[in-house]
Order: structure tokens, then sequence, then C-alpha cells
């Protein structure tokens, strides 16, 4: 703990806070429509917002170090290895080294920072730009939404448990890549090529941005396809290669380290489906069944002219309820998404399913080692497949996007534009937010 407290005190200021977050998220998802459009005040609202974004996880990140393992072993090992001039995808480093180099130039600038002792100086600064990232994506929402729910839509990411507590208590760094893809999405119809550089920038940070390209390229022309798949590439290839330039013996065993990458189970997702007894081989053939009913879902809803911010919430959605290695920070990974396309309910709620779980591992590996009950993360992975089906309804039956810039039926009124280039429709209704 780094400032004192004890661990039975700081868990349940933990618990008081991110809770206390999650319901007051709900309360704002279900109180009664804004009257206004949001318009007036806006650099104030966004300084509100933006400050209590700020505080709520500089609050949480007070009370743990992060993660043991990934700050104390992973972050110090790595940062130090390199700082004095090691390679990190050196063969007696393969276990920790499966991120792309760029962000291990910033643990090692931070070990270089705090060279030695000082642990929670070392753990304050390494997870403080994760954090501040993430607080950022509250304002960012605010200025994507249009119209009156856009505050709501602010407020409701500002305070959810999930994106507080990943890179507070765990320590990571999913923030970073997240709002890339939130970005992404959002200029997707406007801006392909922007959104392609945006979803390789975050991918170079953490590769999981790349693992949803085939949804984003429902919002592409099919001739931009092949231009739009090397502009994602290019940053990863980039951040390898300069580090090829200093340490070239292993680059191939970092590549393939990264590209084979298979996360360990914590009970989320299908994990329990599975005994322990199996061991790990299934979980290749398992992700790619998943991957193969994503792309399938993605092809039905492109032919439905669904909007590109409904498919990649979807498939987010589905990966994070079906594949059997699901680590706690991959939770908040549609949490923006849903945001950004008016699904406020379903957010609000789904955080707060989301909490036991995420508090219980990440507490679990920040402070004593406690045993995490089966029915946390089965809650969990409950509420995100019946986030998907609910979704997947709402998109289904109440018609397709309209052309960028009009409203769609299955958007509320103050969504953004739909990041999709659709062919022309009338547009129906809006309908309430969800």
């Amino acid at each position: 703990m780094t400032i004192g407290l004890s661990a039975g005190t700081a868990t349940l200021l933990a618990w008081v806070l991110l809770v206390g977050a999650g319901l007051a998220g709900i309360a704002i998802a279900f109180a009664p429509a804004p009257t206004g459009a949001g318009a007036g005040r806006v650099a104030l609202r966004l300084l509100a917002v933006t400050l209590v974004a700020l505080c709520l996880r500089a609050a949480v990140s007070l009370l743990f170090d992060g993660g043991t393992y990934d700050i104390f072993f992973a972050y110090r090992i790595l940062g130090d290895e390199l700082r004095h001039g090691g390679d990190v995808y050196a063969q007696r480093l393969p276990s920790l080294a499966n991120y792309p180099p760029v962000v291990y130039w910033w643990w090692s600038l931070a070990a270089t920072i705090v060279p030695s002792g000082s642990p929670h100086l070392f753990a304050a600064l390494v997870r403080a730009p994760f954090w501040m990232v993430d607080a950022a994506i509250a304002p960012v929402l605010a200025l994507l939404v249009h119209g009156r729910w856009r505050w709501r839509s602010a407020w409701l990411y500002a305070l959810n448990p999930i994106a507080i507590a990943v890179p507070t208590l765990h320590g990571q760094f999913d923030s970073i890549p997240a709002l890339c893809v939130l970005l992404a999405v959002a200029w997707l119809a406007a801006h392909p090529r922007r959104a392609a550089w945006l979803v390789g920038i975050g991918a170079a940070v953490k590769v999981w941005p790349a693992y949803f390209v085939p949804a984003l390229l429902a919002g592409v022309r099919r001739p931009q396809w092949g231009g739009f798949i090397i502009r994602v590439l290019v940053p990863s290839v980039a951040a390898f290669a300069l580090y090829f330039v200093i340490h070239p013996d292993h680059i191939v065993e970092g590549l393939l380290g990264v590209i084979a990458y298979v996360p360990h189970r914590q009970g989320l997702g299908t994990s329990l489906l599975f005994p322990a007894a199996w061991g790990d081989p299934f979980i290749v053939p398992v992700d790619l069944v998943v991957a193969a009913f994503v792309v399938w879902m993605v092809v039905q809803c492109a032919r439905r002219d669904v909007g590109i911010v409904d498919i990649v919430a979807l498939a987010m959605l589905i990966v994070l309820g079906l594949a059997p290695a699901i680590s706690d920070q991959y939770l908040m990974w549609p949490m923006a998404i849903l945001l950004l396309g008016g699904h406020r309910r379903i957010a609000a709620l789904l955080s707060v399913a989301m909490t036991p779980a995420t508090l219980l591992i990440d507490i679990s590996s920040a402070g004593p080692a406690t045993a995490v009950p089966p029915a946390a993360p089965l809650l969990a992975t409950a509420a995100t497949i019946t986030a998907a089906a609910v979704l997947l309804r709402q998109v289904w039956t109440h018609g397709a996007r309209t052309v960028p810039g009009e409203q769609s039926r299955q958007s509320p009124p103050g969504s953004p534009a739909p990041a999709r280039t659709a062919p022309q429709r009338t547009p129906g209704p809006g309908r309430p937010c969800t």
C-alpha cells in the first residue's frame, strides 16, 4: 500500500469508491432525459468531468501499488534490463516480454527516474500515464457525442469502476489502445486513413486493437482494405525496426512472442467450463472458433448496415464472453465504445456486474493473495453475454444505420453520427437510451 493503510482498510476504501462510482453511474444512466442540448459552459463542464475522473483514479492508485507481479516483477525487471543495455526479448525473459517494445521504453524511463529503492514511488510513476490517459477518455467522449446525451456519456465513463480499476489497482495500460480505438471508430467514416493509423498506434502499445480490424473493415470500402491494413501494421513494424537497430539478436523471438501470446486464465470468459487439469492447450482452438464466430457476426451485421460503433462493441462483448483466457484488464475494452454508441444503460449495468470480479482479482494481485469465488467471474461473464445479446437484439430489430450525419432507428438522440458509409435510407425515430 502506498499511503500506509492496512490491507483491510485499503480494500474497504477501494470497494466503497468503486461500488459507489458504479451505483452513481446507474443513477445517471437511468435518470430522466436531460431537457437541454448541453451546449452551455462547455469548457467548465469539460474541466469538471476531467477533474473528477483524474481525482478518482489518483485516489484509487494511492490505495495499492498495482499488481505485485506486474509492477515489481515485469515492469521493474524489464525496465532495468533495458536501461542497462539488455534485451527484453532475450531467452531468459520470454515469459515477461510479450508486448511490442513501445511500453518497455516507458518502463525503462520510469526505472531510470527511480533507479532503485522507493518501490511506492516507482509504482506511482509507472502507472500514472495509464490512469491519466484513461481519465482523458471521459472528456473525449463529451466531444465526440453530440446533443443532450454528451455529458451523461462523459460522466458515465469518468465514474466507470472497471475503467478506474484497470490502470490503478492492476496497473495495466489498456487505456492507451482503448483511446486509440475510440477515436478510430468515431472518425472511421470521415477519415478512414486516420482511423487506421490510430488502430496501428494502439496495437503498437498493446496488440489487442488489431483483433478488431475485421469489425472496422465493415465500415471501409473494399478497395481501401489493403491500405487500411498496411497502415495498421506500420506503427508496430516501425517500433520493432527501431528496437532491432539497438537489439537485433532476439527480434524474431520477440515478434513470435507477441504474436503467439496466450493470456492466462482468471475464471473470466468460458475459462471455468474447462477443468484446470486440462491445462491450456485448448485455449488457441477455442479462440479460433470464437474468432470465426465474430467474423461471421461482423459479416451479418454489415449486410444489415449496422453501424460500426455497434459492430465493434458487439465483437468486443462476444470475445469477452466466450473466449476462455480473459484477463480482468480486458473488461474495460467495450466501455467507451458502448457509450459512444449511446448504450449508456448497458455500459452502466455491465460495469457494476463486472465490479466484484475485477476488484477481487485486482486486490488479490495487489495485496494479500486470496481466492476469488467462482461466482464473481461467472457473474461478469453472464452479464457480458447478456449485454451482447441485448445489443444484438437492438441492432437487429431497430433497422439499419443511415448515411453519416443522419439519425438511425437504433441510435438515441445525441448519439454520434454513425461511422459507416451505407446506402441512404429514410431515418426512423430515435429510441430510448440503453
